[in-house]
């Protein structure tokens, strides 16, 4: 039975990557290559025309521990799509290695402030998945964003994207619809900060049950 982890892990990779089929071949190790340069090599790859050059993140993901360092650092390239990879691949490798959870959920607050809306909210969704209850008024935020995400065939919406999370992760519901009416979803934005504000000191990850619990 899958967790929520893994359920949300496995969600966000269909509807980002389009569906596509996961490269799963071996990475490709030049004698005295650093993991630094592996990665530099499979992004270098990377074409916004070919959808299908994304599914070497896998590649990264594969490299487990030894790529976050590197990962952190792209958070702050100047190539959105570079970042993105960056999100997806720490996010994927967090769910794989439990003892960096906490680290990786910390180094993902470096895109909260991501000049792109998918990108930022999309860190958040990690972090939030890892328990890292930072990344919430980060979705709460990403609720005013109604527009499509970026990355993804057929697009969801970033706003759509944002509460999905927020509900699967605190079980709480306040009625936001991003078919409602502006006023509508203001309410239901202005009650989702009304919760943050009251139970943000004392939310606490249920490892378990991989939720926030107040």
């Amino acid at each position: 039975m899958f967790s929520k982890v893994v359920l949300l892990a496995f969600l966000i990779l269909v509807i980002l990557l389009g569906g596509l089929i996961v490269f799963t071949g071996k990475i490709f190790r030049k004698p005295g290559q650093t993991t630094g340069e592996k990665i530099d090599l499979i992004v270098s790859d990377f074409d916004p025309e070919d959808p299908r050059s994304f599914e070497r993140i896998s590649e990264i993901v594969d490299l487990g521990e030894e790529a976050i360092p590197t990962l952190g650092n792209l958070l702050e390239h100047q190539d959105d799509h570079t970042r993105w990879a960056s999100i997806i691949a720490l996010g994927n490798i967090g769910y794989r290695n439990k003892t960096k959870k906490t680290e990786i959920s910390s180094i993902l607050e470096k895109a909260f402030d991501d000049q792109d809306n998918t990108l930022r909210m999309l860190a958040a969704a990690y972090a939030v998945s890892l328990g890292n209850k930072r990344g919430i008024p980060v979705l709460i935020e990403s609720l005013k964003i109604c527009e499509p995400t970026r990355y993804g065939e057929p697009p969801t919406l970033v706003c759509g994207e944002a509460v999905n999370t927020l509900r699967w992760y605190t079980n709480q519901d306040f009625g936001f619809k991003y078919e409602s009416s502006p006023e509508e979803r203001v309410k239901a934005i202005e009650r989702w900060q009304d919760w943050w504000e009251k139970n943000r000191d004392q939310l606490e990850w249920d490892a378990e049950n991989e939720e926030f619990q107040s």
